[in-house]
């Protein structure tokens, strides 16, 4: 449904108890969909597995604008992990359209 929707520009899906799979599967579906502009997935059981989905995602796609992944339990036990997907995130955003990217009360060391 995801992939072949035309209408929906805003993914609402938080508190929903999604995991880093069903996550990796939103992001993958969204790599076939123009139109979806805001994802929402706050406040679910994401971890950092999802991640490397998620920056496909934002390196093939230039429509989504606000990102909100906060509240989730996305945490970096190393420095470099948690450098080397920061800035894959910023310089991402600095290269496309993403506005926001909300990752607040996740545990990220930096």
């Amino acid at each position: 449904i995801i992939q072949e929707t035309t209408s929906i520009k805003n993914l609402q899906l938080a508190r929903n108890e999604i995991t880093s799979l069903g996550a990796s599967t939103i992001f993958n579906s969204l790599l076939l969909n123009s139109t979806i502009e805001i994802i929402n997935l706050a406040n679910n059981l994401i971890d950092r597995n999802c991640l490397n989905s998620l920056k496909l995602l934002l390196e093939q796609t230039s429509k989504i604008k606000f990102l909100n992944i906060s509240s989730n339990d996305i945490n970096c036990n190393s420095i470099d992990l948690c450098k080397n997907i920061i800035n894959g995130l910023l310089k991402i955003t600095m290269t496309g359209l993403l506005i926001i990217i909300n990752l607040t009360i996740n545990l990220i060391h930096i």
